[in-house]
C-alpha cells in the first residue's frame, strides 16, 4: 500500500487524508497542536467546498450546526444598524447551499471523517526534517522518530514548516495585504443580540457575533500601518493602541479581555508560489495558495485542492510527479485569480478614509440588496471547478 504523510490537521490536511484513504493510500497525519482545535473565527461555507462535502456525505452533519445569528448588520458608533441583511436572503441566493460555522466546527467534522476512513492522526507532533531518497521520503519528527513515506503532503497552513524545509525562506512567497486580523471568544453582550454586527472606521473594523447564549466572538481587522506598537508579542497592547479612541463597544470589549484569551492574531497575507510541488513533496491549501479570510473561500478551496490532488494520484498510479503536475495545472490559475479578487476586496473590509467608508456603505447596500444578491452570490462562488471532475 502506498504511504502518505500529511503535515497539518486542519481543513486541508484532514480532507487530504480522507480522500487519499478512499483511493487506497495508507495515511499518517501529524499536527503540532496537542489536540483538535476549538478556537477559530466564523467562516461562510459554500461553493466548491460545499460540493466536496456532499461527496464526502457530510452535508447533513454540517447543516445541523446552528448559531443564533439571524442578520448581518452594519452599525454606527451608537450601535444602531444603518442596513441589515437577513441570513435567509443569503441562503436563498446560494440556493440553500450555504452555511456559516466556526473553522473549528468544520475541522471537527472532517477529523471524524478522516479517522473513520482509517487515517492515523498524531497530535503534538511536527516534522523536523525531510530527506528525499530514490523511492521514498524519510521524515524525521520532533519526538526523535523517523519513518519513510512515498509522498509528503504539506497542509500546514500559511506558516507551513514543510514549505520552509523544502522550498526555502517563507519570505520569498509571502504577499502581505497590509492588514492584521485578530479573533477570540469573549462574554456575550446584550448589544449584539442575534446578529453579526460590523462596525467600521477609517483603517479599522470590528465585528461581533453570538456563538451561544453566553459567548460571542470578537473579530478585528486593521491597517498595520495604523499600529504604533509593532511587537506582536503583546497582542492586547497592539489592539488597544489601534482602537484606543474607537466608538461603540469596541474599546470596552478589548479592555475587559485578558491577553491569554486572544487566540488568533496574525498578518493577513497570501502565499504566492511559482510551483506547488518539488520531488515527492506537494503543498495544499494555505501552504501554497492562501486566499486569506478576506476571500471567504479559503476553506472551500482547500477542500477542493485536497480532493483534486487525491484524484490525480489515483489516476497516475506510481507517477507522483505527473499527478502533482496535473493537480497544479487544473487549480493554480483559478487560485491566482481568486487571490487577486480577495486583494481587491481588502478596501471594503477596512476602508482607508472616511470618504471610502461612505462609499463602502453605499456599495454594501447595493450588493446585498434583493436586486443584486443573486449576482453577488455567483461572483463570490466563482467557477464551480468541482463540476469538471
Amino acid at each position: 500500500m502506498k504511504r502518505a504523510l500529511v503535515s497539518g490537521g486542519g481543513i486541508a490536511g484532514l480532507t487530504s487524508a480522507y480522500w487519499l484513504r478512499k483511493f487506497g493510500w495508507e495515511v499518517t497525519i501529524v499536527e503540532k497542536a496537542p489536540r483538535l482545535r476549538t478556537e477559530g473565527y466564523m467562516i461562510y461555507f459554500f461553493g466548491n467546498g460545499w460540493r466536496v462535502a456532499e461527496k464526502m456525505g457530510l452535508i447533513n452533519e454540517i447543516s445541523n450546526i446552528k448559531y443564533p445569528i439571524e442578520n448581518l448588520q452594519y452599525v454606527n458608533a451608537q450601535g444602531k444598524p444603518y442596513f441589515t441583511v437577513p441570513i435567509k436572503r443569503l441562503k436563498k441566493a446560494f440556493e440553500g447551499k450555504f452555511i456559516y460555522l466556526l473553522r473549528s466546527d468544520l475541522e471537527r467534522v472532517l477529523s471524524q471523517a478522516a479517522i473513520e476512513s482509517g487515517a492515523e492522526v498524531r497530535y503534538g507532533t511536527e516534522i523536523k526534517e525531510l530527506h528525499e531518497k530514490t523511492q521514498s521520503v524519510e521524515a524525521e519528527f520532533d519526538d526523535g522518530t523517523t519513518r519513510e513515506f512515498d509522498i509528503v503532503v504539506g497542509a500546514d497552513g500559511v506558516h507551513s514548516k514543510v514549505r520552509t524545509i523544502v522550498f526555502g525562506d517563507r519570505e520569498k512567497f509571502d504577499h502581505h495585504l497590509g492588514y492584521v486580523a485578530s479573533a477570540f471568544h469573549v462574554p456575550k453582550r446584550r448589544e449584539v443580540e442575534h446578529s453579526y454586527k460590523l462596525y467600521q472606521e477609517p483603517n479599522r473594523t470590528a465585528g461581533f457575533y453570538p456563538v451561544s447564549e453566553d459567548v460571542m466572538d470578537a473579530v478585528f481587522m486593521f491597517d498595520y500601518r495604523n499600529c504604533k506598537n509593532t511587537s506582536f508579542g503583546e497582542k492586547k497592547k497592539v489592539l488597544l493602541d489601534v482602537y484606543k479612541d474607537s466608538g461603540w463597544i469596541v474599546k470596552e470589549v478589548l479592555e475587559n479581555t485578558p491577553e491569554e484569551k486572544i487566540s488568533f492574531f496574525d498578518n493577513i497575507q497570501q502565499i504566492r508560489m511559482p510551483k506547488w510541488s518539488k520531488g515527492r513533496v506537494v503543498l495544499v491549501g494555505d501552504a501554497c495558495g492562501c486566499l486569506t479570510l478576506i476571500s471567504g473561500q479559503g476553506a472551500s478551496m482547500a477542500m477542493l485542492e485536497a480532493y483534486v490532488l487525491a484524484q490525480e494520484l489515483s489516476k497516475h498510479g506510481l507517477d507522483h510527479q505527473g499527478a502533482f503536475s496535473a493537480y497544479e495545472s487544473f487549480l493554480k490559475s483559478d487560485i491566482e485569480k481568486r487571490q487577486l479578487q480577495a486583494e481587491s476586496f481588502a478596501g471594503i473590509f477596512v476602508p482607508s478614509t472616511r470618504l471610502n467608508l461612505l462609499f463602502t456603505r453605499w456599495r454594501m447596500r447595493l450588493v446585498f440588496s434583493r436586486v443584486l444578491i443573486n449576482h453577488t452570490a455567483k461572483m463570490l462562488t466563482g467557477k464551480l471547478l468541482i463540476n469538471e471532475r
